[in-house]
């Protein structure tokens, strides 16, 4: 029988209640014997009782939580039981979910080990004094009388059956009261939130998906979150609030529950950071007003701005705008196409949204975007999807919805000069209308049934008009495009262009989805000829159920480092809007952050 024996806890474990995140740290650094699992808990009456530590695995910061199983995760929090194999990393004690934060004195903590020889037990008094972190809880101080929020315990929440009609209510309005540089953290008690935010300063609201569609995550409890890092005076306000899609449709985009608001006070640390030079290599993103409209809302060129605005913080130098696919109607002004102003559309979610139909009848957004990547500088490229036409929809084309001979499914075929021209006339007018600086195709995720032939034959007219309308304007008119990765098809298409200089750049996906992992290197010797290539992220890690699986930031990260050894010269974010408001991804895509 395995027998329980002291320890010098001195020596081996370390507790710092850090007076800036208002964590209490636990190390390991000088325990030199393997663990395999632990228990952590506290006692205020000096070990006459203890109560569990609610401890966080603390390796991967404020992501920590993505990369812990639902049952190791909430083991930890809900009763200090942490898994480790062999060598014990470091735990975060979040005072807050013991009711610990606003406490001050004298504090046992022990530390019970499993070990190839038995138990290991470690005690070790911490000394907990206020800290530099703010809380907010006082959450029925805040909400504004006669709508639809709601205090269900101590959590701030929203009673979906009180929501009426389908606009936004009145925000909570929270003054923060401090002054000075604080990085903002959100604590939630389960599940997942979706809500639009505005501190004092920002122009417009910014949307902010906590987890989305994220494998465990909902079920996964007592979570803090990081939101953003400001500069704040006592004046200061944020307000929170559903987004528009959510007061539409709180069964599947509900506000969530929140409770409580951390601030933590910004402290220069001097630290070694992995630099690789990779900040001077381009990043490109994928703007799909479309998809931002109909969660979100966007109606004005204050919100347009600051979207751009959002772009350029971390460090994006093109934005490819998609206006349409050929073969549906236009979001930009146009003489050829039908315009996208009447029917609602359905999107992904099953549901429907008047945000597209609204952004199409308040602003011209081709000429707008161009116009605030202009001011913004950052190079803007106009993008059409060489892909579905959603025969049958609100959204179909006059073209495609007359001539469905034209078709292959769901797909406009390339073999004929009706549907080149066809093509051609759209890119023309955008180049000519709009003075677009760039264009691109996107020939996924539909790239089906295409020949090599006709691909050549529609690439060629749409080159021939970018170079008539370049020595118009007197200044060329860049071309890339996104094609599928390891295609015979599309890599000799291509290559028939690229060998005389014609592309400026390709990038190389995967059809769906992050997997499977590809290589970028049969398509690097296309440098030599001026075609330059981007690594690819896509908006979505994996297929689950009905929708896409969600990026962890490691994942990220570990593509881009993976493209820029194989020689990238950029990356390319496709469906940039999910990252932009992801709680967890922009940080990865942050070019500041490489």
């Amino acid at each position: 029988m395995f027998m329980a024996k002291k320890v010098s806890t001195k020596k081996v474990v370390t507790l710092n209640h850090n007076l800036e995140s208002g964590f209490v740290n636990i190390t390991f650094s000088k325990l030199k014997i393997s663990c395999y699992g632990g228990k952590v808990t506290f006692s205020k009456d000096n070990g006459k009782t203890y109560n569990n530590c609610a401890v966080y695995p603390a390796e991967y910061g404020d992501t920590s939580v993505l990369y812990h199983s639902l049952w190791s995760w909430n083991e930890a929090v809900n009763y200090g039981n942490v898994k480790f194999n062999g060598k014990p990393t470091p735990l975060n004690w979040n005072l807050f979910f013991d009711s610990m934060h606003t406490y001050s004195g004298e504090v046992l903590v022990r530390v019970e080990l499993i070990t190839i020889s038995g138990i290991e037990v470690m005690e070790q008094k911490v000394v907990l004094t206020p800290s530099k972190t703010v809380y907010f809880t006082d959450w029925k101080k805040v909400i504004p009388s006669g709508t639809p929020w709601i205090v269900p315990g101590t959590c701030l929440a929203v009673d979906k059956n009180k929501i009426v009609g389908t606009k936004p209510f009145e925000p909570v309005k929270i003054r923060l009261g401090v002054e000075g540089r604080y990085r903002i953290f959100f604590g939630l008690p389960n599940g997942n939130m979706r809500l639009s935010t505005k501190l004092s300063g920002d122009k417009a609201l910014h949307p902010f998906n906590i987890a989305g569609s994220r494998l465990e995550y909902n079920h996964k409890v007592k979570k803090e979150v990081f939101f953003r890092e400001a500069d704040l005076t006592k004046e200061t306000v944020l307000e929170l609030n559903m987004i528009p899609h959510g007061v539409r449709n709180p069964d599947i985009c509900g506000f969530g529950k929140l409770a409580y608001l951390k601030l933590v006070p910004v402290v220069k640390h001097t630290k070694s950071t992995k630099k690789f030079g990779w900040q001077t290599k381009k990043l490109a993103v994928y703007f799909e007003p479309f998809s931002w409209a109909y969660m979100y809302g966007l109606t004005t060129r204050v919100e347009l701005d600051d979207i751009i605005a959002q772009f350029k913080s971390i460090g994006v130098d093109e934005v490819h705008t998609q206006v349409m696919r050929f073969g549906t109607k236009s979001l930009h002004k146009s003489k050829i196409l039908e315009a996208n102003v009447d029917i609602p559309p359905i999107g992904d979610d099953h549901r429907g949204s008047p945000g597209p139909v609204e952004m199409r009848k308040s602003l011209d957004i081709l000429k707008d975007t161009i116009e605030s990547c202009n001011s913004a500088g950052l190079m803007h490229y106009t993008n059409i999807g060489l892909t579905n036409c959603y025969p049958g929809t609100p959204g179909e084309d006059k073209f495609s919805r007359e001539h469905p001979e034209y078709r292959t499914k769901n797909i406009l075929r390339y073999n004929r000069p009706e549907t080149i021209n066809y093509a051609a006339s759209i890119v023309n007018e955008i180049v000519e209308d709009y003075d677009t600086p760039g264009f691109s195709i996107d020939c996924l995720r539909y790239p089906y049934y295409h020949t090599e032939s006709e691909l050549i034959a529609l690439f060629e007219r749409i080159i021939d008009v970018l170079e008539i309308q370049g020595k118009k304007r007197g200044k060329k008119v860049p071309f890339a495009l996104r094609i599928p990765e390891g295609d015979i098809t599309y890599y000799r298409a291509l290559w028939h262009f690229v060998k005389s200089g014609k592309i400026e750049y390709v990038v190389p996906s995967s059809i769906h989805t992050r997997k499977p992992i590809y290589s970028l290197k049969p398509y690097i010797k296309w440098q030599k000829f001026g075609c330059k290539v981007y690594g690819r992220i896509d908006g979505w890690k994996e297929f689950a159920h009905d929708g896409g699986v969600f990026f962890n930031p490691k994942d990220i990260k570990e593509d881009i480092e993976r493209y820029m050894k194989e020689g990238a010269d950029g990356v390319f974010v496709y469906q940039a809007d999910l990252h932009l408001v992801d709680a967890y991804t922009k940080h990865a895509i942050d070019k500041r952050n490489w």
